[in-house]
């Protein structure tokens, strides 16, 4: 496949130029904070309440680190390696998928976890709809597609029919656009299944290794992240595809659009960190690479095999679930 090429490269070149100054400005701060007694890897000083951080900064929203599924808020409640997150911006509330325990867990971005549903099976994904106000989850075992009320009540959405040559689907993440289809990456085949309120299913062929997905709100446009290439494919509303290309990318698991930036972040549990994407650029956002649970700066905080991602546009901020530390990290003012 060709690397890099015109399309994507276009829709990110305006945005570098900040990145190299963020990231200029994030290495200043760190070495002030060396000056002054700051630890790389030990202890940081959490900004006080009402502040703003200068840099960006992770913090833990909620989860104990224990493996438990607790309801409770901050640190008193607990997950069982949350894999994907989801976000209602309407509502301003957070979904954290459990495939271990088959729940969906509501999440305020105060911190507060409450147990949406303990009665799906082995989810793999998790997306709001705001079309209709339902959560979808895909079933890899089964091939098919779960919708959650928002009240808790989960029902059977659509069986995606297996494909002729590679039964059954393999399916991966999803992301919904403004006209609430679901974009579903099928993680075998290579393919990009869309599936219309109306169950009408349609499928783009793109690499195979696709995980990762995410809808672009301004041009209409589906970034695949390809996990096994290190790629993301980004697939036109006019059908084309273009790519971007990075070893930072090979083994990412999750993409999320920042519509304020017109860039991407992306979760590679494999190198515990958080990456940007932007101006045609891979960079690592945040995470030293080390697998651990440590809060403070983008560059020193640490993750644990951090997987699901999602941007809210209201508050700025990212959240990510970090799956093998059983916590929810939250990473603020980096505008």
């Amino acid at each position: 496949m060709a690397l890099a090429q015109q399309g994507i490269k276009d829709k990110f070149e305006h945005s570098r130029h900040q990145e190299l100054a963020r990231l200029a400005f994030a290495l200043l701060c760190a070495m002030l904070m060396a000056g002054c007694g700051g630890s790389a890897l030990g202890a940081t000083a959490v900004p006080s309440p009402g502040t703003t951080p200068s840099i960006p900064f992770v913090s833990t929203l909620a989860g104990s680190g224990n493996t438990a599924s607790v309801d409770g808020t901050g640190r008193q409640a607990s997950f069982d390696a949350p894999s994907d997150i989801a976000l209602d911006p309407r509502a301003g509330l957070l979904y954290v998928l459990e495939p271990s325990t088959g729940s969906a867990r509501k999440l305020t971005v105060q911190g507060t976890v409450a147990t949406l549903t303990r009665s799906l099976a082995a989810p793999a994904a998790l997306a709001f709809n705001p079309a209709d106000g339902n959560l979808y989850a895909t079933e890899p075992a089964s091939s098919s597609i779960d919708r959650i009320g928002t009240n808790g009540t989960v029902s059977n959405f659509m069986q995606v029919p297996a494909s002729a040559s590679l039964p059954p689907q393999i399916l991966g993440k999803i992301a919904i656009d403004t006209a609430g289809n679901l974009n579903i990456t099928e993680n075998r085949a290579g393919d990009l299944i869309v599936v219309t309120p109306n169950r009408n299913m349609t499928t783009t062929a793109v690499a195979p290794g696709a995980l990762g997905v995410c809808f672009d709100s301004k041009d209409g446009n589906v970034y695949v992240l390809n996990q096994a290439y290190g790629e993301i494919e980004q697939v036109s509303s006019a059908g084309s595809h273009s790519f971007i290309a990075s070893a930072l990318l090979q083994g990412g698991a999750a993409i999320t659009y920042d519509a304020t930036n017109d860039s991407f972040y992306v979760t590679n549990p494999s190198k515990n960190q958080v990456l940007h994407v932007a101006g045609g650029v891979v960079s690592v956002f945040a995470g030293t690479g080390l697998a651990a649970e440590a809060d403070g700066p983008a560059s020193s905080a640490e993750f644990n095999a951090p997987t699901g991602i999602v941007y809210d546009l209201a508050l700025h901020a990212l959240f990510v679930t970090d799956s093998a530390g059983n916590t929810v990290r939250e990473i603020t003012s980096f505008e």
